[in-house]
């Protein structure tokens, strides 16, 4: 029996397309979790290391000035530096930046307003876009100590698979995150209960620790993606 193999083709780069309105016209939620790096990042990484294998010397010393580490500083250990580093690279500034071009890219389309057919208009709408931001772990979701809301882990969240002896919280979180999802698909361009991408300044959906979703400007989470930008490291 012959191996079925799937692969990925690239048709263009979406950010292009989209802004060229070659894309689907619908609505587009986007979202990433506050640790995506954790689990691509080792427990033991040492932090000089890394940047001498990732980054040109001259970049070291301001990256190291964003990303500190030490008692009193941000970052307790390597790894949390390198992992809030790998999260903001590979994942946080991708989507901030993939968001705000599809934000940008004008997108308009026609719909029909569900009156009787001898009245029947055409409405001009936004195809609107969302973003989210999950940040909410748990001592019963980790899969290593310190690994936080690392990449997937608000699926279980979505679908209310939650692990034995989930909190309040953690319930609350559910339904919550639930709700959104289930009012972004029922309304799309009425969104999932937060300004859309470009419309006003709480644009980002903040699932938190309390379980709740907190409307939130999306500066501090993308701090310092525009750094990341004007090196070339993140394309977006």
């Amino acid at each position: 029996m012959r191996r079925l193999v799937l692969r990925t083709i690239r048709d263009g780069y979406w950010e292009v397309l989209r802004r060229q309105q070659q894309a689907a016209k619908v609505p587009i939620m986007f979202g990433t979790n506050a640790n995506e790096g954790s689990i691509i990042t080792s427990l033991n990484v040492n932090y000089d290391q890394y940047l001498k294998k990732n980054f040109p010397v001259a970049m070291h010393a301001d990256i190291k000035q964003k990303y500190p580490v030490g008692p009193e500083k941000k970052y307790k250990s390597d790894f949390e530096a390198v992992e809030a580093i790998e999260t903001d690279v590979g994942f946080t500034c991708v989507t901030s930046g993939e968001s705000q071009s599809s934000a940008a890219s004008g997108y308009r389309k026609f719909s029909n307003i569900c009156m009787p057919t001898h009245l029947r208009i055409l409405l001009l709408i936004v195809v609107a876009t969302w973003r989210y931001f999950f940040n909410a772990s748990y001592p019963n979701t980790q899969i290593f100590p310190g690994s936080g809301a690392y990449h997937s882990s608000e699926i279980r969240y979505v679908f209310g698979n939650l692990a034995d002896g989930s909190t309040d919280e953690q319930k609350k979180l559910s339904r919550t995150v639930q709700k959104a999802w289930a009012d972004f698909a029922k309304d799309p361009a009425a969104g999932p209960g937060w300004d859309r991408v470009g419309d006003g300044e709480a644009s980002l959906g903040n699932f938190v620790q309390s379980g709740d979703m907190v409307p939130s400007s999306p500066g501090q989470v993308d701090q310092w993606c525009d750094y990341w930008r004007t090196l070339g490291v993140v394309r977006y």
